[in-house]
């Protein structure tokens, strides 16, 4: 993914911001990688207070993730690594040196700390104190159990109270080898052959696009025979109605964000110049169609 990323640097192109996250997408499904994000922000009343349990707000939480107490939140799965980056903004009240500090614990052990660059003086100061967290955990373990807790190594005292607007946290879990972990349990990702490059590729795809059926073509760009599997791009709907049987099986994934990808597999390989019809209703939610968003692998 780094190499065909650095191609595109090279090149010198510029793409819109939609494009650019579709080919991301796409780029991390083939490189077997999946993130799992939960959002929310700091909401504390004193950051400068000694081993307080923060209080944080969500705001978000995918497939995998669930908010624990007050102050900490779970990934269920065994995630390669998480990245944690929250920012807390806090008043200071008062007129006294202050230094708080924000503790990060995963399963009870501490992993990282942050704290305010300078000790906070509202006369002298802004009156503002900022925290910035920003590290990855490299090994998460089996529901990794993140919590965030204050701690104070002054003697003096202020009111710090959160403003909540400019305090965000975010934990992103990158999962790998193509396990997802949701509510329903594991899902194994589908298990793809190599690239088929030009050996194979479609004519035709329809998902409902301007309320056409399904129809994928999977066609042998040359000599045969040919095993095969065609992969969708992410679509929104979860089932495709009606489809015809044939010589294929269908795989349906469900990718945790409101997507899911669809794989066929040939059971019989395609001979010299076959164009294969897979054919069903109107799905629904509709996808985008397009014979360029298939992905071709010979399993």
């Amino acid at each position: 993914m780094a190499d065909t990323i650095e191609k595109v640097e090279a090149q010198g192109c510029l793409i819109d911001e939609a494009t650019f996250k579709a080919l991301f997408s796409r780029l991390c499904r083939l490189e077997g990688v999946s993130t799992k994000l939960w959002s929310g922000n700091f909401n504390q009343p004193d950051i400068h207070a000694d081993n307080q349990p923060i209080n944080i707000d969500e705001t978000r939480s995918d497939a995998g993730w669930s908010k624990a107490g007050i102050n900490g939140m779970q990934f269920t799965g065994s995630p390669d690594h998480v990245q944690i980056v929250g920012h807390h903004v806090a008043e200071n009240d008062g007129s006294h040196w202050a230094h708080p500090h924000i503790r990060v614990f995963r399963n009870d052990i501490e992993i990282a700390e942050g704290a305010v660059i300078h000790m906070d003086n509202s006369v002298s100061y802004s009156g503002r104190a900022t925290i910035n967290i920003s590290f990855i955990d490299p090994e998460p373990g089996v529901d990794p159990l993140y919590t965030f807790v204050s701690f104070v190594d002054d003697n003096r005292t202020m009111d710090n109270p959160t403003i909540v607007e400019l305090s965000p946290l975010t934990l992103k879990a990158f999962c790998t080898d193509g396990q997802l972990e949701n509510s329903g349990g594991t899902q194994t990702g589908p298990s793809l052959g190599t690239p088929a490059g030009d050996q194979l590729r479609s004519f035709n795809f329809q998902d409902g696009n301007g309320n056409a059926p399904f129809n994928l073509q999977v066609a042998v760009n040359g000599n045969g025979p040919t095993n095969w599997q065609a992969v969708t791009p992410p679509v929104p709907y979860a089932t495709i109605p009606d489809l015809q049987a044939g010589p294929y099986t269908l795989e349906t994934f469900d990718n945790g964000d409101g997507a899911y990808t669809h794989v066929f597999t040939g059971t019989q390989p395609l001979t010299n110049f076959t164009n294969l019809e897979i054919r069903g209703g109107v799905p629904s939610p509709a996808g985008q169609g397009g014979s360029g968003n298939i992905e071709f692998f010979i399993p």
